[in-house]
């Protein structure tokens, strides 16, 4: 924003005609437009909070409750024609970590040939909500949070939002 302002000034001072003010704002409303809209392109889903687990909760209802059931005890009305139960997330350990990165990577691959990836179906904030849902269905006690290095691991090989 600091760069704006001053590119901002510059202008206005070598601007001395009314056409060029309005040239000017023109060019400005473009600019903060797409500073604007590049940052709520990269917003952070990376700390977990209420909206985020929210919204995670309506995401998962609708596209994992079939297998992991309603609360995530792996208990959903698909579940028991599957060959192997899916996870209960209060009371299993997660076999493919169980950091919001992690729970959100498994998202994206999908495990084994019987999860599949949920890539091309959910946004990147709608992935992240998810994880955050199932992360907080976790024992607080057994929660693992996400650092620089496992949000590093994550970001190096995440596809693209």
């Amino acid at each position: 924003m600091k760069m704006m302002n001053m590119l901002a000034h510059k202008i206005v001072n070598h601007c001395h005609s009314q056409m060029c003010s309005i040239h000017f704002m023109t060019l400005f409303l473009i600019l903060f437009g797409i500073f604007f809209h590049e940052n709520a392109l990269s917003e952070n889903y990376f700390n977990s909070n209420a909206t985020l687990i929210s919204e995670g909760r309506e995401v998962f209802l609708n596209n994992c409750s079939g297998c992991h059931g309603k609360n995530g005890d792996g208990d959903g009305f698909a579940a028991s024609a599957l060959p192997v139960k899916p996870r209960a997330y209060r009371t299993e350990k997660f076999k493919y970590g169980n950091r919001p990165s992690e729970i959100v990577r498994t998202i994206e691959l999908g495990r084994s040939s019987i999860m599949p990836s949920f890539a091309q179906d959910l946004s990147y904030k709608q992935r992240w909500a998810v994880a955050h849902f199932v992360w907080s269905l976790i024992p607080s006690a057994n929660r693992i949070s996400d650092d620089k290095v496992s949000l590093d691991a994550y970001l190096k090989t995440a596809p693209k939002k």
